[in-house]
């Protein structure tokens, strides 16, 4: 209901609303909740959640240099930038990753790990003694099976198709997140009930997997998309 727009814009500022705020703007064809993300990021503002993921889920390429630079620095500004790059899934942000690793903070080095597993669909232990070096080395032997400029997500090019593999995941947070990434993708809003029982999912899975069937043409492959859009 789009006339909700304004009462959810009264409640962006609220520390422990404002992710699902600008998720439930993001839905309704608004991008005001990823701008304010983006600037409490930037200001290190405290959130309940960090404003890095709603920023590189949602935000497109045209925020790389605002999650790289941040992501550079401290706190957990910097730890929400981090998350942020995994989720935009786009290379050019790997060496601030790889930086991250070897930082002396622990908190650095996990949330590092798990955006470039997010990214490349490679695991290393990241309590492995070296962990840094394991996967510099990685990199350097796999970075040209990666395009620049393409979104990528679980080493694979991210497209419509596998945000419907994870509606089906086992967990239920990743089947609700894979349901907002693709109706804030591309603005069809067939329904989807992440909690519901397994016959109503596997309905709602076989509905959504023929609508992208059939859509296929207009989404590119590693693409960033808002509400029908390509926005990089």
């Amino acid at each position: 209901d789009v006339s909700a727009v304004p009462v959810l814009l009264a409640q962006l500022e609220d520390k422990s609303l404002g992710a699902d705020v600008a998720i439930a703007l993001l839905l309704l064809g608004d991008r005001r909740g990823v701008d304010f993300h983006a600037q409490s990021l930037a200001a290190g503002a405290e959130l309940k959640a960090y404003p890095g993921e709603v920023v590189g889920r949602y935000g497109g390429p045209s925020y790389l240099l605002l999650l790289r630079s941040t992501a550079d620095g401290e706190g957990l500004k910097a730890l929400g930038a981090l998350q942020g790059l995994g989720y935009l899934g786009d290379t050019r942000g790997v060496p601030s990753l790889l930086m991250a690793m070897s930082s002396k903070s622990p908190h650095k080095q996990v949330v590092a790990a798990g955006a470039l597993e997010m990214i490349t669909g490679h695991q290393i232990n990241p309590d492995q003694p070296g962990v840094h070096t394991l996967w510099e080395r990685y990199w350097e032997e796999h970075e040209q099976h990666f395009q620049t400029g393409v979104r990528y997500r679980d080493g694979r090019v991210l497209d419509l198709g596998l945000l419907v593999e994870k509606m089906s995941d086992r967990d239920p947070l990743v089947r609700r997140g894979a349901y907002d990434e693709i109706v804030i993708s591309t603005g069809e809003n067939l329904p989807f009930d992440a909690d519901g029982p397994w016959r109503v999912q596997s309905n709602n899975v076989r509905d959504w997997s023929r609508w992208c069937r059939e859509n296929a043409d207009r989404f590119t492959p590693g693409h960033w998309w808002f509400n029908g859009e390509s926005i990089g």
